[in-house]
């Protein structure tokens, strides 16, 4: 992709639906680690939408120590593209406030 100007920065809004059980901690910490490292020096966001009835609480307590991580509860089952979700969303202080409105 070719820059407009070289002091544009991109920003990078990465989406991760999971059941948030225990038994997929590790699953969602190396997945989260694979974005951290992928960013590099981009302005980034991980959005984990947490999802189904199985939702362990000891993951959405380590997901909150994460400052660059937002979490997303859904009690229904995983929407077939978890895009969908927050592709409306057109900055980041509506996504931050209509989180906070579904926590």
């Amino acid at each position: 992709m070719r820059l407009a100007s070289s002091s544009a920065k991109l920003s990078i809004m990465v989406v991760i639906a999971s059941l948030c059980d225990d038994a997929r901690i590790e699953l969602l910490k190396r997945a989260c680690e694979s974005v951290r490292a992928a960013a590099g020096d981009y302005d980034y966001s991980i959005f984990v939408v947490a999802n189904g009835t199985r939702v362990s609480s000891s993951v959405l307590d380590w997901l909150a120590t994460k400052p660059d991580t937002r979490v997303i509860r859904m009690r229904s089952g995983s929407h077939p593209w978890p895009g969908a979700s927050v592709r409306k969303w057109p900055t980041a202080s509506f996504s931050r406030s209509l989180m906070t409105t579904m926590n």
